[in-house]
């Protein structure tokens, strides 16, 4: 579904993370589509609306499967790395590697102007529905109401 993030009120920040729980399981099934990957490990997101992760990258395959409510996720490929101002360790040790400060859905080009050499791509998912986020790739993700996810992580390449 596409998604406009210029119409996007969405507030608040929020970073969390989950295993899913032993009694739900079972009720995930494994797609035929994800055969050839290793599974690593399973994640459930809830979240009451209105939460946001940081602009990241995450070295596993992700199946990302919305359960309940709707995710906005923007994505960028990591060969545009370079203009996502990210940042570098000798800069911030506090801050990890693997985080942008700019937010995609948003971004303020007057502070951060090379974000528009990026190539962004913005995309809905709904209940019932699943998006593949490849190891690797920068996502910063938005819910609007109270939503439902769960994030199949796979190792990276494990079948190439």
């Amino acid at each position: 579904t596409p998604y406009d993030p210029t119409k996007s009120e969405i507030g608040g920040l929020c970073y969390a993370e989950r295993p899913l729980l032993e009694e739900l399981k079972p009720d995930i099934r494994r797609s035929h589509f994800a055969d050839f990957m290793k599974k690593e490990s399973q994640f459930m997101w809830m979240g009451k609306g209105g939460m946001i992760s940081h602009p990241h990258y995450d070295g596993f395959e992700n199946l990302l499967g919305q359960v309940q409510g709707t995710k906005h996720i923007c994505l960028v490929d990591p060969s545009r790395t370079k203009y996502l101002y990210v940042y570098r360790p000798y800069q911030d040790a506090s801050k990890p590697p693997n985080y942008s400060p700019v937010d995609f859905h948003k971004p303020d080009l007057k502070k951060y102007p090379l974000f528009s050499e990026s190539k962004v791509e913005c995309v809905s998912i709904h209940e019932g529905e699943m998006l593949y986020i490849p190891a690797w790739w920068w996502h910063h993700v938005k819910s609007e109401s109270r939503n439902i996810a769960v994030s199949v992580w796979h190792l990276a390449h494990s079948a190439v």
